[in-house]
């Protein structure tokens, strides 16, 4: 057997929902004329654009490079309490994003380039912490997502917008005490443009930061105490605080909804979109391996050679884990980062070289900054390493980038937009503004080092075959 490009196989599939979705017999011919054009076309190069925006809750940057939360020590989910305002806001800094990417000129156009778009962890979490599963413009945010791409320009695009986080309330039998409890759940869509084509992939594993361990001065917030409580799976996680540490299924009675609007789960294996194979981490997941588990699993039962073409890390606190990484020499390891470790693009060596990611010449120890959000007695307890071998910055197989702006260079404007809903792109101010005792000074000095977010557009790379299996 041999693996993807014949993942064109799985490509038809898509090609024939597109199909039946032609409005008219008239139009039967020409739908079925442009799907087999773009099912012929088999991209060559993959080009990435990262937009590390930086998405955790609002907070300070400390002595170790972590978050050290405002609001009397307890932190802020940011955002427009309006569920549609907050999510429109959000959309409109990526339209934004994407506006800039197009009129930079550092992309290119060619037609066997497959381009790929993605933004950090909790793009979309509101001031809540959350926002509800089953609330109408949770559900209508996966169909915003894909009428922002939808015109042909982007037909040679995937986009990961980053993830959303949702949440349901939990039957009144499980609220103690007057208590709200709520399930949790953090997903990605995975939008091809141009198209209907989506599938969104499910976050397994809670890391310490991903929500706010006390009660902020904010009505009916999101935190950990009060969540999650009912999740029992084979094997927990666990850290010191004692909180469950994976997240719960989406409730059967809601997924048949759910995938209407955001694409079909498709769970923690690999998947194929525009002929192309990818595995999707999200933050901790990477860390404790959830692809690179189920990639071995795949090729232990012989379905495939267990490696895919292109491996995607979705995060708020993650790097590149080489011990994680399931692509053959020359695939791609493409993160987004929305803390400190960014945008990043890798290619693989030869295995067993010392040009491949896991050679001793090209890692080093993790240090706290590089994964604040892997929790150290999840991993041990789940048989990782700590502190986990993460790829050097001067690794020969890093991706060129260039850094592309997307607001005029020394203006403020775009602190009003994007702080309504991203008030911590403070993290990247001096460590000197939180040391400063006077509030009034702090502020200025806050005001003086945020960074307006920008793009990172990296050189095309060749897409390589996978080995047969």
């Amino acid at each position: 057997l041999s693996s993807p490009r014949s993942a064109r196989d799985t490509d038809a599939n898509a090609m024939i929902t597109q199909l039946l979705r032609c409005p008219t017999k008239t139009l039967f011919l020409a739908c079925a004329f442009m799907q087999a054009a773009n099912l012929a076309l088999a991209y060559s190069k993959l080009q990435y654009v990262g937009f590390p925006m930086q998405t955790g809750y609002d907070g300070y940057l400390g002595p170790n490079n972590l978050f050290i939360p405002e609001n009397g020590g307890t932190g802020e989910y940011v955002g427009f309490y309006d569920d549609r305002q907050d999510i429109d806001a959000r959309l409109s800094i990526l339209k934004k994003a994407l506006d800039t990417t197009r009129a930079s000129g550092e992309v290119d156009d060619s037609r066997d380039v497959l381009k790929l778009f993605m933004a950090p962890e909790f793009f979309f979490r509101g001031p809540k912490g959350a926002y509800e599963a089953s609330h109408p413009e949770l559900l209508a945010l996966g169909d915003k997502i894909q009428q922002l791409v939808a015109d042909p320009i982007w037909k040679d695009w995937i986009f990961v917008f980053g993830s959303i986080i949702g949440f349901n309330y939990q039957s009144p039998s499980r609220t103690p005490g007057g208590v709200v409890l709520r399930d949790t759940y953090d997903f990605c869509v995975v939008q091809r443009g141009n198209s209907t084509e989506r599938v969104t992939h499910f976050k397994r594993y809670i890391s310490f930061i991903d929500f706010l361990s006390v009660t902020p001065n904010q009505k009916n917030a999101v935190i950990y105490p009060n969540m999650n409580l009912g999740v029992d799976f084979e094997e927990p996680t666990s850290w010191e605080s004692g909180f469950t540490m994976q997240y719960p299924l989406l409730p059967a009675d809601q997924v048949a909804t759910f995938e209407r609007h955001m694409g079909k789960n498709q769970g923690n294996s690999s998947f194929v979109m525009a002929g192309v194979s990818f595995c999707l981490d999200i933050c901790l997941d990477h860390g404790m391996g959830v692809c690179a588990k189920a990639l071995d699993e795949e090729k232990e039962a012989g379905l495939s050679s267990g490696l895919v073409q292109v491996q995607l890390v979705v995060a708020a606190g993650s790097s590149i884990y080489p011990a994680n990484v399931r692509v053959p020499p020359g695939g791609s390891a493409v993160l987004c980062d929305g803390l400190g470790s960014g945008a990043n693009h890798v290619i693989e060596g030869q295995t067993g070289t010392a040009t491949a990611m896991t050679s001793s010449f090209n890692t080093h120890p993790a240090t706290a900054s590089e994964v604040p959000g892997w929790d150290q007695t999840a991993m041990v307890n789940n048989g990782e390493e700590w502190p986990p071998m993460i790829i050097n910055a001067d690794f020969e197989g890093t991706v060129p980038s260039r850094t592309i702006n997307m607001f005029p260079e020394g203006s403020d404007e775009w602190k009003e937009e994007v702080n309504a809903v991203f008030s911590v792109q403070k993290y990247a101010m001096s460590h000197s503004c939180f040391a400063l005792g006077d509030d009034w000074a702090k502020a200025e000095c806050e005001y003086d080092y945020q960074t307006p977010p920008a793009l990172h557009v990296f050189d095309p790379v060749d897409i390589v075959d996978l080995p047969p299996y």
